[in-house]
């Protein structure tokens, strides 16, 4: 083997093995930025064909051991399942890298460091919206999360300004590496990164500079109750407490719910935000349900946000069950899952249904219809949503476009995973709200309008089922909730752009032959 080939060996396992530590749950952040650069040099440098089909390979590899699930010959789903997940997402997070390697050779100079990242951000973005994987989670901006200046990008555009940037970064260093970093030929391409970089990094540190984020006086204590399992108690997933109808018992649950509601009051909370799944009860007692929780807000004069499940009993007699989930019927119904919003006066303030379901939990609850409620209240102009929700930047602009000052999310992990809350918080620096989520399983979080963590609770490595915070009461207005879109759209059309400009490029060459 010649030393060539060794050293695009080098470049395949430095770039995919970066990028390998982009998918775990213990993420390194700088590796999204850095893995990009060796798979982009390692493709550029083999002919078309092969570049591709190397990086193609490299992405699926990456991802099979990822997210590998080993084999249950009594159960083979779950592992053709993962396989087939990996798969597409492999083949997603390579379409990029694709359309680079094959356009960008048509083009010169610095110019053509723009390529990759047009591309990227039009694929991911068409991805998120009409791809088998909705949502923006998959991709590269919730790995940012814990760097505060960078992550206030997203109220200019959305995650695609930090896709973008991350993007063009590795596009820069390919493209000095290409030309042996000489910098006669580099220089003024990489003046101009550097200045934009640099500018973007000034409005983001400016963002987050405590003089723009001084909110004493003007917070509101809001308590987050998660509930832990007592000892002895069997664990079930959420899908075989959802199949067999395993319901909470409801007079026990209450009395958790109203231990929790006056020891939130007890401490001047004026807010209590109840776990996604804290009571899961036959139909026929949602409505005492909902009126002993009005009582105790009531009572504890404080606003309570709880979210529960609402099903019909299963009819008699044996039910299918097809890749994990129970088949209904056609004279069954589906749940719901709803989450309540009461005031301290004990009336209903909004009643939402989660809209963006899990794979799965369409064959339990309905969706709900795609309208997220902001109320009017004395702390501040308040949104309901569930769990995630908070993944799909399109759908929480509603948030944006209503001026919500707090969203209030009831979720429950069905994984243990921390990332999940990580990237659900980025929605707050996106429309400029508050965000307090109490997360069963997982980590429930309260950070304010520019993505500063204010306080959480991992539901793992504590004994405590309320952590309480002082949110802010005022959120603030962003471009994003202004233009939406907007940059997506215009990369989408670059994209296409570029396209046309190398299929012309092709054709003027062939006709000068």
């Amino acid at each position: 083997m010649k030393r060539i080939e060794y050293r695009k060996l080098l470049w395949f396992f430095i770039g995919f093995g970066l990028f390998f530590f982009t998918r775990t749950s213990t993420f390194i952040p700088i590796a999204i930025a850095l893995g990009p650069i060796f798979i982009l040099r390692l493709s550029s440098s083999q002919k078309p064909f092969k570049g591709i089909l190397i990086t193609l390979l490299g992405f699926i590899l990456v991802m099979q051991i990822a997210f590998w699930t080993p084999i249950n010959f009594n159960d083979l789903f779950p592992g053709i399942f993962s396989f087939v997940r990996s798969l597409l997402l492999g083949s997603i997070f390579t379409l990029p890298f694709i359309a680079n390697r094959l356009i960008q050779p048509k083009f010169t100079g610095f110019f053509s460091t723009l390529v990759f990242p047009v591309c990227a951000v039009a694929l991911y973005y068409l991805e998120s919206v009409y791809g088998p994987f909705d949502g923006v989670i998959i991709f590269y901006a919730y790995t940012q999360y814990g760097n505060l200046p960078l992550t206030q990008l997203l109220s200019i555009a959305g995650p695609w300004t930090l896709i973008f940037l991350i993007s063009w970064f590795s596009s820069i260093v390919c493209w000095a590496w290409e030309n042996d970093f000489n910098l006669e030929k580099t220089k003024k391409g990489i003046v101009i990164f550097l200045c934009m970089a640099i500018g973007l990094f000034l409005y983001g540190g400016i963002k987050v500079s405590p003089y723009n984020f001084d909110y004493k006086g003007k917070t509101v204590r809001i308590a987050a109750a998660v509930f832990q399992k007592n000892p002895g108690e069997p664990t079930h997933g959420i899908d075989k407490i959802l199949n067999e109808r395993l319901f909470t018992p409801l007079q026990e649950t209450l009395k958790k719910i109203e231990n929790a509601t006056k020891q939130a009051a007890l401490t001047n909370s004026k807010i209590i935000v109840f776990q996604e799944f804290s009571l899961i009860i036959p139909e026929e007692q949602e409505k005492e349900a909902i009126s002993e929780l009005k009582r105790m807000a009531k009572e504890n004069d404080i606003y309570i946000c709880i979210g529960y499940v609402s099903m019909p009993k299963l009819l008699e007699g044996e039910h299918k069950v097809f890749m994990g989930y129970m088949e209904l019927s056609d004279e069954e119904e589906e749940g719901k899952n709803i989450a309540l919003f009461i005031n301290n006066l004990g009336e209903i303030e909004a009643e939402y249904q989660k809209h963006n379901l899990v794979f799965g939990e369409g064959t339990w609850v309905l969706e709900g219809p795609g309208i997220i409620p902001v109320v009017e209240t004395p702390f501040g102009r308040i949104g309901i949503v569930i769990c995630r929700d908070m993944e799909f930047s399109d759908y929480m602009m509603q948030t944006g476009k209503q001026n919500a000052d707090i969203v209030l999310a009831p979720s429950y992990e069905a994984v243990k995973s921390l990332s999940i809350t990580y990237a659900q918080m980025l929605r707050s620096i996106e429309n400029g709200f508050s965000f307090v989520r109490a997360c069963g399983y997982g980590l429930s979080i309260a950070v304010d309008y520019n993505g500063k963590i204010l306080s959480s609770m991992n539901y793992f490595t504590t004994q405590n089922t309320i952590m309480y915070t002082d949110v802010p009461t005022k959120g603030i207005r962003t471009i994003y909730s202004f233009i939406g879109d907007l940059f997506a759209w215009l990369c989408v059309t670059g994209f296409i752009g570029y396209i046309a400009a190398a299929i012309i490029s092709r054709v003027r060459k062939k006709i000068t032959k």
